[in-house]
């Protein structure tokens, strides 16, 4: 003799189990009543699915994903989490299991950004499981990865950002090859260090995109490369373009760029050696990279992505207050900015208080000046009263 328990879910369809005692069905029966009135229940028929179903189930959502985006979670599955969840039932993969997955990759060498990686696709994977009602909770929720240590940022000088330039331009000549010189990429060094646009940005960078007459661009779009897509052009990292101001002497150089390369308005300004788009992870092994080390007194470290810490530096310097940085580079928000280059402003807080302190002694001196010229008769005026009381 079997007992079957029949159950109405919160989306109203009826599910059934059987057990083999009465003990068990009740004891079943009560536990899915209370998960019912705690919120917490979860669809026995979809909880057996295995991991790889729900995997599927996500794929077929993430049509609104970005390729190079898509391309990175594909890679996380492959490497991270379809090896190791392959054949478990969703209901299996809960916290524990969770938290051992970051514990083994934690110990197995993964930095805390490629853990982080992992538990954020897994999370997006339980996700569904959970819309779809085969889990109550996202296991994921609370389980917390390391934080990961900041690169350190190279800020350059104004002589170290052109040292690099010229040296990226004129590398030294190749072993019975004749030497060449690369004019244009001195000038890609000097517009990422003194505009602060980003690698991807600088890439899909077109001549309609400039308005010389106002020194200004627009940055609309970021070029990229993903395996198994090509070239990718999306919009700009948060979505928002912007507009950018350009120093004059860089319009210059970049107006006799365009008229020396004859280049059309729907060409890019900054290409390949092929006259092709840049494809920056090229650019970086086989120009800047080198240039980096032959150039005297550029740290070693120095990355690509440094010269946009550079820009913000400079702009502080000069004074710019956070508001004006924040717009420059594009970020997302304030919080961004005073997070990454709050540690500049110190500087330019002693300058003003400095500053303040010459305008206090200024004004101190000044009213000591007018109190000895009338100090006497101000001093009869003010003690006139108790003087004649006191008469």
């Amino acid at each position: 003799m079997r007992w079957e328990v029949r159950l109405r879910g919160p989306d109203g369809r009826e599910r059934s189990k059987s057990f083999r005692t009465r003990r068990d069905a009740e004891a079943w029966e009560r536990e899915q009543h209370v998960a019912l009135s705690r919120g917490a229940w979860s669809d026995p028929a979809l909880a057996r699915q295995t991991f790889e179903h729900w995997v599927a189930v996500w794929r077929a959502g993430c049509v609104h994903l970005a390729p190079n985006t898509r391309r990175g979670y594909e890679n996380v599955l492959e490497v991270h989490l379809s090896p190791r969840f392959a054949g478990w039932r969703i209901s299996a993969v809960d916290r524990a299991a969770v938290r051992m997955m970051v514990a083994d990759m934690l110990a197995s060498g993964s930095s805390p950004g490629t853990v982080r990686g992992a538990r954020k696709v897994l999370r997006l994977v339980l996700a569904t499981a959970v819309d779809a009602g085969a889990l109550a909770l996202n296991p994921c929720d609370g389980v917390r990865v390391p934080p990961s240590p900041r690169d350190e940022m190279v800020f350059l000088t104004h002589d170290q950002v052109h040292d690099l330039a010229h040296e990226i331009a004129h590398p030294p000549r190749p072993h019975r090859h004749p030497q060449q010189e690369w004019p244009a990429h001195d000038l890609l060094v000097r517009f990422a260090a003194y505009t602060g646009v980003r690698a991807g940005e600088l890439a899909a960078l077109r001549v309609d995109r400039l308005d010389l007459l106002r020194r200004r661009v627009a940055v609309a779009e970021s070029l990229s490369e993903v395996a198994g897509y090509g070239i990718v052009i999306k919009a700009p990292k948060n979505g928002q373009p912007r507009s950018v101001p350009l120093p004059a002497s860089l319009c210059e150089d970049v107006a006799a760029m365009i008229a020396a390369d004859q280049l059309g308005p729907s060409d890019f300004i900054f290409r390949s050696p092929a006259g092709g788009p840049l494809r920056h992870q090229a650019f970086y092994n086989r120009h800047y990279r080198p240039a980096v080390l032959r150039a005297p007194d550029v740290p070693d470290r120095t990355r690509f992505h440094d010269l946009r810490h550079t820009c913000a530096a400079f702009l502080v310097a000069e004074g710019a207050h956070p508001l004006v940085v924040k717009e420059r580079l594009g970020h997302s928000s304030i919080t961004v900015t005073m997070d990454r280059y709050g540690h500049l402003f110190p500087e330019l807080d002693a300058a003003v208080t400095d500053r303040l302190d010459v305008a206090i002694e200024h004004t101190r001196a000044g009213k000591t000046r007018a109190n000895h010229s009338d100090g006497p008769v101000v001093a009869l005026q003010r003690g006139a009263k108790s003087a004649s009381e006191l008469a």
